[in-house]
């Protein structure tokens, strides 16, 4: 939610929201999904390369956030419109011309 709330996006209606590290890693291995996860959560699956990081282009100080997908199927064009809007924003806010 804070990524979103930050960057004034409104958040798609097609989500799955849960605090369940096992199943976000299951459903995102499963399915045409990204993942928006602390990067601890997600470490040992971009190591193995099960998970791949989608670069945003800038890291956050104030925590560790990424955007994750399966790293045996290529994001859709809808999730990288999603991943596009996402870099915009956050290079925007880290210049200081975004909220």
């Amino acid at each position: 939610d804070s990524l979103f709330v930050q960057c004034g996006i409104s958040q798609s209606r097609q989500r799955l929201e849960t605090l369940s590290i096992t199943l976000s890693r299951r459903y995102v291995l499963h399915n045409d999904a990204v993942w928006i996860a602390p990067l601890d959560a997600v470490r040992l699956d971009l190591a193995s390369g099960e998970l791949q990081e989608v670069d945003l282009g800038q890291r956050e100080p104030g925590g560790s956030i990424g955007i994750c997908s399966n790293a045996h199927v290529p994001m859709s064009v809808a999730a990288q419109g999603c991943v596009e809007v996402l870099r915009e924003l956050g290079q925007a806010y880290c210049e200081g011309i975004y909220p």
